[in-house]
């Protein structure tokens, strides 16, 4: 039987896939919850747009939670790994593309 271990140490470059794959899985099984709760708020966002997000909002909740994963030390480091910044910044982006302004609903 395979381990968490086991599991983690197939890697897309520096990156467990397993963590990024149950990252966007956990997000696409929430995003009805949270674009229920966007929605009382004003925002219509669609899945689409939770899944396009799901990086730059994991890195957020690392930085404000103070746990420096690998991707998050990359992200902040000021020299270098341009190529994640471009990729989050690209996903923000498309992903706020994506969200709408809509009515409150008078409840």
């Amino acid at each position: 039987m395979m381990t968490l271990e086991t599991i983690r140490q197939i890697r897309l470059g520096e990156y467990a896939v397993f963590d990024l794959v149950l990252a966007f899985v956990g997000v696409y099984w929430a995003a009805p919850l949270l674009s229920r709760i966007c929605r009382r708020l004003g925002v219509e966002v669609p899945r689409q747009s939770w899944l396009l997000l799901t990086l730059p909002l994991g890195l957020l909740v690392h930085l404000l939670i103070g746990s420096m994963t690998r991707m998050t030390r990359e992200f902040i480091n000021p020299e270098g790994d341009y190529l994640l910044k471009v990729l989050i910044v690209g996903l923000v982006l498309l992903g706020v593309k994506g969200m709408k302004r809509t009515r409150r609903s008078k409840r």
